[in-house]
């Protein structure tokens, strides 16, 4: 996969299951790289904790982005590392990946 992250959202980077680190607006979002995906997800112990997320990056302090794939089609999510289970904590970023750049960048 191949997101462009351009002037729109108020930077230039190409994201090819690289880790990368943006600057969205006033927002820092850290992409995980595509092989770290599931080491990352074990570690965090998600499955138990949050069955149903998928994280795949952080704001690089204490949250993280996750598609909801209890969800048809998938939401993206901002929950924090510790409670990422509590759905009262859930914050919803988008339907899709490109909206869930855009939120962040606002």
């Amino acid at each position: 996969m191949v997101a462009k992250v351009g002037k729109k959202t108020g930077a230039s980077s190409l994201i090819r299951g690289a880790q990368r680190r943006v600057t969205l607006g006033q927002n820092y979002v850290m992409l995980w790289k595509a092989e770290e995906l599931k080491p990352l997800n074990a570690g965090y112990e998600v499955a138990r904790f949050a069955p149903g997320l998928f994280l795949f990056g952080s704001d690089g302090g204490g949250e993280a982005y996750a598609f909801d794939i209890r969800e048809d089609p998938w939401v993206v999510i901002q929950v924090p590392f510790i409670g990422m289970g509590d759905p009262q904590y859930a914050i919803p970023l988008g339907r899709s990946f490109t909206e869930f750049l855009k939120n962040v960048a606002r």
